[in-house]
């Protein structure tokens, strides 16, 4: 693998002492720590710690730091630089790293921290190394040889929402809305949560979690049914998570309006001539005014008024009524033999749903 300062620092070393030596120079030569040569001059090094000094995982992009200790071991003060270099698995380097100009006094420690990023998945090897003033001398480098301390690995992103919203946006109240969702992560999912908030002045506020479903898999659709009990504007939203943890919500919230169900009306009420002992039929219509379908469920006579026979529903209950329409209730009036002559009003009742909504007809 690579070596910061690849000149035979021996050879190096043993001419410059000749040299200095020939002119009156006095040296100083040192080994530095983990097998860096020192320099000359009284100009030294040591490489006291770095980090990462055991192997380190990071995501692809994912920021890290790198950092380096060392000692001036010289008799005075100094300029120093250092460098951090990372190698791939090839041994081609990738990052070569440099700090600014650091004065340290003799004997005292400096300190030089890089943040990073590597965008590959793979092996990779680091070594660091302090340098003198110039940038010429290499004093010390550790890890030496250079180790491998970084495994970078596929990046994990956060969950995604892919399509979010909430049918209908508005209905009366006992109807549901069913809020619809898909989406996807590049690990895995494990679920998808149902938040409602009441509304503000169009904004939401005290978001809670009403519902959740597990989920697996990598892509999921799906949907959830709420029904809030009061009248009044609600928003929506939605927390997916993966396998990591990492949660996300949908782009925007949706708002909702819950109103009164509005009473249903009767258009028209029968009125028939019949003898004592016969039976005639007609209709009733009822009127549903309201954005959501109503369900008639109950006919009920609560006064016949003197008249002596029967009133059968010929309408199969229950029956819905869509939004904004009219549906026929068929009956069948029928008059005992005894039942004497006259002009008779019989009064009924029709219930339905939602919220028990009834109507008083005759």
């Amino acid at each position: 693998m690579g070596e910061v300062g690849s000149i035979s620092k021996k050879t190096f070393v043993l001419l410059l002492v000749i040299i200095l030596t020939l002119f009156g120079f006095s040296t100083y030569v040192q080994q530095a720590s983990g097998g860096g040569t020192v320099t000359v001059l009284g100009a030294s090094a040591r490489i006291d710690n770095y980090k990462p000094n055991t192997k380190i995982t990071v995501s692809q992009g994912e920021s890290f730091t790198l950092e380096v200790w060392f000692t001036n071991t010289g008799s005075s003060g100094a300029y120093f630089y250092a460098g951090a270099t990372i190698w791939d698995s090839s041994g081609n380097q990738i990052q070569n790293l440099w700090s600014g100009k650091i004065y340290v006094d003799a004997g005292k420690q400096g300190h030089v921290s890089w943040t990073t990023s590597i965008n590959k998945e793979g092996e990779y090897w680091l070594q660091f190394g302090i340098w003198n003033e110039g940038k010429t001398t290499l004093l010390a480098k550790a890890p030496s040889p250079s180790q491998n301390l970084i495994k970078v690995i596929a990046a994990d992103n956060p969950p995604r929402v892919e399509a979010f919203d909430v049918s209908p946006r508005s209905t009366t109240l006992g109807n549901p809305f069913t809020i619809s969702y898909t989406v996807s992560d590049d690990k895995g999912l494990t679920r998808v949560e149902l938040w409602r908030a009441e509304d503000s002045g169009g904004s939401p506020i005290n978001w809670q979690k009403i519902k959740e479903v597990s989920i697996s898999g990598t892509r999921y659709s799906g949907s959830f049914s709420d029904t809030p009990t009061s009248v009044g504007s609600y928003w929506y939203g939605i927390h997916v998570v993966d396998t990591a943890g990492q949660w996300v919500t949908e782009p925007s919230p949706i708002r909702v309006t819950v109103s009164q169900i509005t009473t249903p009306t009767i258009s028209k009420t029968f009125s028939v001539a019949i003898a004592p002992g016969g039976s005639s039929e007609d209709t009733i219509v009822i009127y549903n005014p309201n954005n959501v379908k109503i369900t008639v469920k109950g006919f009920t006579i609560t006064d016949y008024g003197g008249f002596k026979g029967s009133l059968t529903l010929l309408t199969s209950l229950p029956f819905d009524v869509s939004a904004y329409s009219s549906v026929e209730i068929r009956v069948r009036i029928t008059a005992n033999s005894d039942c004497p002559s006259g002009t008779f009003t019989i009064k009924y009742k029709i219930t339905g749903d939602p919220n028990n909504w009834e109507v008083l007809g005759d």
